[in-house]
């Protein structure tokens, strides 16, 4: 068993993009110019509409060198002639490679991969049948987000000097069931790596397959000011690729009085848990949550599709997984606050050079003069309930000295509401009586 902790902290002291064809798609890859997809903003649809019929082995060429790494899905089809021909969407990185995807002869067919900037890659509908026709639709869609593949520093992400506060939501989407398949609160002395873990699911919608909830709960008049996502877990058994791939795919949240959002992220960090796979953590702004007031959006937040994985683990880390939905609202009711948002990632295991860490934090500013009220928000991934030794420490004073990241969740109210979350902490703790006037700078450690 592993007592590894990978987190992010919050702390208070207070592309997609797409591609457009510069040139019709040709029948050679050899000498002549393909389509290029180079460089442009929005997701691409072409359709090939020419009744000629072509000879077994003509296909079409698409080609694009993306700018960034990130991630592409291909889509074809022929449903627009309800005629099954003899193709396939073959795609590789030569232009007769298939060393990313060889399709089967479909009436459709799709794929997603991890495209790294600089690399030249081809897609191409190929023909299979001599006597009929090549017709096709395909669809190009874009997110180059980069995927840091290695630990990230903390840096300020937000700082808003206003009058409101910040909330930290979120919740676990594993659990343990009973016989009967329903979750229930754990209190043994297994640890989430020994546990057959199944997915949180509350929502009943057929095209997720976990989903869990935690309520916003904010002044009435209260106005958003800024509103992110973060999302962690572990993806048990997947290669490097994959993780890649895996991490850049949506998740859906629900909001009172807002249609379901699906949201991509915007920053990606991904580290290895030796052989055996990759933990990950997320980073996504919602827009859609700016302006709106406690009166709009207060109530039961729904998360789904936060990627985690079912089941033991045999590597002793444990499988987990969770969100948190951090939210700078403006109040003209409350006092004036320096409020700041920190966000990296990090690694504190019982191993050589990752036993103990100081993770530095600077551009708040704490009052002139004065009582000083100011919280510490922690999201932690991978903190055992049962493994003690880890602790928590502010400017030097111990904020928990046995158990630090033990799987608790604090000042949230959820929808499963556990004490034991499976590996996932979001935690807020007062810290102000740790600081003194006009501070800013400080060391979590």
């Amino acid at each position: 068993m592993s007592n590894m902790k990978l987190f992010k902290l919050f702390i208070l002291l207070a592309m997609s993009l797409g591609m457009s064809l510069k040139a019709a798609p040709t029948y050679s890859c050899n000498g002549e110019i393909v389509a290029s997809l180079q460089g442009a903003t929005n997701p691409v649809t072409w359709t090939d509409t020419e009744d000629t019929t072509k000879s077994n082995g003509a296909a079409r060429y698409f080609m694009f060198t993306p700018a960034a790494d990130g991630h592409v899905s291909v889509a074809f089809n022929q449903d627009a002639w309800g005629t099954k021909y003899d193709q396939s969407l073959q795609v590789g990185t030569t232009c007769s490679g298939t060393d990313i995807h060889n399709g089967s002869n479909l009436k459709q067919d799709s794929t997603s991969f991890y495209v790294t900037a600089g690399t030249t890659y081809y897609v191409r509908i190929q023909e299979k049948n001599s006597s009929q026709k090549l017709r096709f639709r395909i669809n190009f869609a874009f997110n180059l987000v980069p995927v840091n593949e290695n630990l990230r520093d903390f840096t300020l992400r937000e700082a808003r000097n206003t009058k409101g506060d910040l909330r930290v939501i979120g919740n676990t989407v594993l659990c343990v069931k009973d016989a009967s398949g329903e979750c229930y609160n754990y209190t043994g002395g297994d640890s989430n790596s020994e546990l057959n873990l199944q997915y949180i699911d509350i929502d009943s919608e057929a095209d997720t397959f976990n989903s869990s909830q935690a309520q916003i709960n904010i002044p009435d008049t209260a106005k958003i000011i800024w509103a992110a996502i973060y999302t962690q877990g572990y993806l048990k058994g997947k290669t490097l690729a994959q993780s890649q791939t895996i991490t850049q795919e949506s998740i859906y949240l629900t909001v009172p009085n807002l249609s379901r959002l699906e949201i991509k992220p915007t920053v990606i960090d991904i580290y290895p848990n030796g052989s055996s796979g990759y933990t990950y953590s997320t980073y996504s702004p919602i827009a859609d949550l700016l302006n709106k007031t406690g009166s709009e959006i207060n109530g039961w937040v729904t998360a789904a599709n936060i990627k985690a994985y079912e089941g033991t683990d045999s590597s002793g880390l444990g499988n987990f997984g969770a969100w948190t939905l951090v939210l700078i609202y403006e109040d003209l009711n409350a006092p004036f606050k320096n409020i700041s948002v920190f966000d990296g990632y990090r690694r504190v295991a019982n191993q050589d050079g990752f036993r103990s860490i100081d993770i530095p934090v600077s551009g708040f500013i704490t009052p002139i003069d004065g009582s000083i009220n100011s919280t510490l928000s922690v999201f932690a991934g991978e903190g055992d309930r049962n493994i003690g030794g880890d602790t928590l420490s502010f400017e030097g004073n111990a904020i928990n000295s046995t158990n630090a990241f033990n799987s608790s969740i604090s000042g949230v109210t959820r929808n499963p509401s556990y004490t034991n979350n499976q590996g996932i902490d979001i935690q807020n703790h007062e810290v102000g009586s740790y600081l003194t006037n006009r501070q800013q700078s400080a060391t979590v450690s």
